[in-house]
Parts: structure tokens; C-alpha cells; sequence
């Protein structure tokens, strides 16, 4: 049940209500997503830390600030028809349980859980409880990549043949000489680096968990379950524990390969889409895209057509993210990024960590979820 309605001009419209819960690094993207928003709008923010819930409430221009899920819920759960979930990992289970109780829907920020178990839990929860739940999955949003999605679906590229995607840059090479890597005006890479690092240097599966699922969602919604799957895995830089670049092959009917890396050397880039590329393939012709940005279109019979988006490319996949949850919230559908989804990229998410460490091809790896029961 949506819980509020307005009035826009002469035709009734939905407009749902909810409340972001963490507001951390992450949090700037989803208020920006929510104020693109036609259908939804934040009228609550809630963060442990008072600093960190008061600047959150100013950016989202929102009064109602908490510094407690409990408190919020009790104030504000018969008004609100949906939460934003940005708190860390292994605080999910506990913030969605209480917020589905009171049968409020939820999209939650990636990854679902910190670990099988809890997400395992999750996906109880959610079908027993009936509500309407999203992972913020963005990159398949991002307009090019949507663009691409869209050619895809309509079969423009005929029988694919082959993948290739790319991601590197320097998002996280050591600097041992900084007239090697001078700053350049408005290209905050160290300082985005500087950010991350105690974050990062901290996890022990660090590139496919953080990044590299995001390209496997991709090749899921837009492919499918890939019938096998091989990783290799690397670390170049020493004060990470986990590995800064990685090599997995998809086996479908044709190959699918992801090559990420962060430990680059090149010119200073002020985001890790920058360094992005990717080749499909297909009986009728081939698309590239560079940087999330430009896409080319190459059929094997007429004109090459070219198409440039827009250049902040990740707040309009948060956009499109946000909006599609939104809507399945509305109409009460399936979201692009459900639970089940989510569970299926986790499987090949853990099943590149299992061949790297083998060494062997893993068969069904997005149905390896289902028998795990350890940590990530």
C-alpha cells in the first residue's frame, strides 16, 4: 500500500515517502538520486553519527534527522513507504529485518549482505514478508550501458560471438614518486585514493567484490547464467590485502571475458569508469563503448552510428536505479535488481574467489550461492 499521494497539475500521481539510513561515503549519490526522482522523495535521514546525519539532512533539504533505526521507525513507519539502506555490510540483515516488519520496502545499497548467511536471511525475509525489494545495481543503468541493453533486447547485434570488458586505472597504484604522478586541476584521483584506501586495504576479496560485481550484473541481465566460469587473480599494490586486478572468463555459447585492474600505471583519471572499454561482438555487426561515455555502433551492412553521454555517468545510473525500484514500489512488479538476481551475481561473484584459488573452471557458478556457508 503507497501511503501518500499528490497532485501534479491535472493528473494524480503516486509520490512515495521514505527514509535514508546511513550517511556515509556512498550516501551524496543516492540523495542526488532521490532529488531526480519524479515519483519518490526522502522526508527522513538517520545516521549514527550526529555530523554525518546533519549534513545529509542538508544536502537532501529534509527536517526529520535520527540517530537511531528504532527511533526512526517509531517516529516516522506509518508514513514511510520505503528505506534506503547505506549502511555498512554487515549491518543489512539487522536494518532490513526491523524496517520489513513494518512493511516498508527497501532497496539496499550492494553488496546484499557481508555474509551468505545473512544473505540467505535477507531472501527469506523478503519472500516471507511480501514487500518490494531492490539492490543498488547501477552500472547496468548507466545510460550508455542502458543504451546497450536496449540494442541487446531488441537483437540488433544478431548471434553474439564474443565479449570483452575492460576496466583499468590507477585508482589504487602505490605513488612512490609524485612528480610521476602530478595532480592535475580537477581530477581528484589521490584524493579519491586517499579516501578509499583505509577501506580497501582492509578487505581480504577486494576488486570482483567491489567493482567486478557490478560488471557481472551487467553480463547476467544482459546475457543470462553463464554455463562456466575462471578467474585469475593479482595484487600490485603491497599495502592492499586483497587483490587489485582480476581476469574472469564467462562460458555461455560464446566467451564473455572481464579484465579489471586498479593498479594501472597511466595518466591520472578521476574515476575508474574513465578507464573502462568494452567490444560486443555479433552476426550483424559490433558495439564499443569507451568510458561509460561514447557508444559506437558498427552493423555489417550500413552507416557506423556514434552516440556521447552524459559525462557524470554514475549519478545517472544511480538515477535510473533509484527510479526503477520506485517504480516496481508503484506497481508492485519484480525491480531489475531483485533479490534473486542479486543472489545469482553473488554466485559468480564467489565463484570467481573459488577457481582463482583452484585453478579450475567452476560449472553453474551463479547457482553457487545456494550451497555456500562461508564468509565472502
Amino acid at each position: 500500500m503507497i501511503k501518500k499521494t499528490f497532485s501534479n497539475d491535472s493528473d494524480d500521481q503516486t509520490r512515495l515517502r521514505g527514509a535514508l539510513i546511513g550517511c556515509g561515503y556512498i550516501s551524496p549519490r543516492h540523495i542526488r538520486a532521490w532529488g531526480q526522482t519524479e515519483s519518490a522523495e526522502l522526508i527522513a535521514v538517520c545516521d549514527t553519527d550526529i555530523d554525518r546525519v546533519t549534513s545529509a539532512a542538508s544536502a537532501a533539504r529534509v527536517e526529520q534527522k535520527f540517530t537511531s533505526v528504532d527511533d526512526l521507525l517509531d517516529a516516522l513507519g506509518s508514513e514511510l513507504d520505503f528505506v534506503d539502506v547505506c549502511v555498512p555490510p554487515e549491518y543489512h540483515l539487522d536494518v532490513i529485518d526491523k524496517v520489513s516488519a513494518r512493511g516498508i520496502h527497501v532497496l539496499c545499497q550492494k553488496p546484499l549482505a557481508a555474509t551468505i548467511e545473512d544473505s540467505l536471511r535477507i531472501a527469506q525475509i523478503v519472500e516471507e514478508r511480501k514487500i518490494v525489494f531492490a539492490i543498488n545495481e547501477m552500472w547496468k543503468w548507466i545510460p550508455a550501458y542502458e543504451h546497450i541493453w536496449g540494442l541487446l533486447k531488441s537483437n540488433q547485434l544478431g548471434e553474439i560471438q564474443f565479449v570483452k570488458f575492460t576496466g583499468h586505472s590507477n585508482l589504487l597504484l602505490p605513488r612512490r614518486d609524485a612528480s610521476i604522478f602530478e595532480e592535475i586541476p580537477d581530477r581528484p584521483s589521490v584524493a579519491n585514493r586517499d579516501a578509499l584506501m583505509p577501506r580497501f586495504s582492509t578487505m581480504k576479496q577486494l576488486i570482483v567484490l567491489e567493482y567486478g560485481v557490478h560488471i557481472l550484473d551487467m553480463l547476467r541481465e544482459w546475457f543470462g547464467e553463464p554455463k562456466e566460469l575462471r578467474a585469475t587473480l593479482g595484487r600490485s599494490n603491497p599495502d592492499l590485502i586483497g587483490e587489485d586486478s582480476a581476469f574472469i572468463e564467462l562460458k555461455y555459447g560464446f566467451m564473455a571475458e572481464v579484465l579489471l585492474d586498479w593498479s594501472m600505471p597511466g595518466p591520472e583519471t578521476p574515476d575508474n569508469i574513465d578507464g573502462e572499454s568494452l567490444l560486443i561482438r555479433g552476426s550483424k555487426g559490433m558495439i564499443t563503448a569507451y568510458a561509460g561515455k561514447w557508444v559506437e555502433w558498427h552493423p555489417v551492412s550500413g552507416k557506423v552510428q556514434r552516440y556521447r553521454f552524459p559525462a557524470d555517468t554514475r549519478d545517472s545510473g544511480f538515477s535510473r536505479s533509484h527510479q526503477d525500484f520506485s517504480k516496481a514500489v508503484i506497481e508492485q512488479v519484480e525491480p531489475a535488481s531483485s533479490v534473486k538476481g542479486n543472489l545469482a551475481t553473488q554466485g559468480l561473484v564467489m565463484s570467481s574467489y573459488a577457481s582463482a584459488s583452484s585453478g579450475d573452471w567452476i560449472a553453474a557458478p551463479a547457482a553457487a550461492i545456494s550451497a555456500a556457508t562461508s564468509r565472502w
